[in-house]
């Protein structure tokens, strides 16, 4: 809700004071679902997070497996990659990669708010990119492709949505 509140507010501000806005966003297809553990657990790692609590995640996600039957013959099936689907921590984790991205992104670029740069919110599996030009947005838009690609996370390029005032 704050996120939403804060792209409320940008638009009207640049309406107010006629200055460029371009909002990109982005979703991630089977976000949950491909993000790589060994990123994760580096990422949270980098983060601060205690050691014991880093292997206790780790012990959590390896070795995982489903059980399903298909016509009468049971499958078992390894799951090598990404957070449990329906686990409390799931999102946690999952943010934890997505931070450890853009801090690995650096970007300068973005809306200027008294003197600070705002150039992306975060909606779970989906991000907000903002700039003042679409240049300056698809070159962020690349940036990010190529971070994400690193640690298994692909665009859904259908579902990239930008809007622009003026």
């Amino acid at each position: 809700m704050d996120h939403i509140h804060v792209i409320n507010q940008l638009l009207e501000r640049c309406r107010e004071y006629k200055t460029p806005l371009v909002l990109m966003f982005v979703d991630y297809e089977k976000a949950f679902d491909s993000i790589e553990i060994d990123a994760v657990l580096q990422a949270i790692h980098c983060q601060g997070i205690a050691d014991d609590y880093v292997a206790l995640i780790q012990e959590l996600n390896s070795s995982c497996s489903t059980d399903i039957t298909l016509f009468y013959r049971p499958l078992h099936i390894p799951v090598a990659r990404g957070v449990k689907q329906g686990d409390t921590i799931s999102p946690k984790l999952f943010n934890a990669g997505l931070e450890d991205i853009f801090r690995k992104l650096n970007w300068s670029s973005g809306i200027n708010i008294n003197g600070e740069r705002l150039n992306h919110l975060c909606f779970t599996d989906t991000i907000a990119i903002m700039g003042e030009t679409i240049e300056e947005v698809k070159e962020m838009l690349r940036e990010l492709n190529q971070e994400s690609a690193r640690v298994g996370l692909r665009m859904n390029r259908s579902k990239i949505k930008w809007m622009k005032n003026h």
